[in-house]
C-alpha cells in the first residue's frame, strides 16, 4: 500500500499567522465548548492513582489548547496534580 502524504494547511509557511492564530484559537474555543476531552479524565484519573504518581507532562498536543481545561478538570479531585 503507497503513503498519502498528508498536511496540515496551518503548518505551511505561506498561511497568514493570523490565520493560523484564528485555527488555534478556534479548536480551543470548540474543544473547551464541548468538553470533548470529558470521556478521557476517569481513564487518566485512574492511571494516576494506580502509578501513584500526580505529573502529567504534555509532549505532543501542538499549542496544548486540551490540555489547559483538561487540567483544570484533573485538578479537582487531584490538587496535588502537577503539569508540564
Amino acid at each position: 500500500m503507497g503513503r498519502i502524504h498528508l498536511f496540515e494547511f496551518e503548518d505551511q509557511a505561506w498561511v497568514p499567522s493570523f490565520l493560523r492564530n484564528y485555527g488555534t484559537d478556534f479548536l480551543q474555543f470548540l474543544s473547551n465548548k464541548t468538553k470533548m476531552y470529558q470521556p478521557a479524565i476517569s481513564l487518566i484519573e485512574k492511571a494516576l492513582k494506580e502509578s501513584g504518581h500526580y505529573q502529567i507532562i504534555d509532549l505532543g498536543s501542538g499549542g496544548g489548547v486540551g490540555l489547559l481545561w483538561l487540567n483544570e478538570e484533573l485538578k479537582k479531585h487531584n490538587p496535588q496534580l502537577k503539569s508540564y
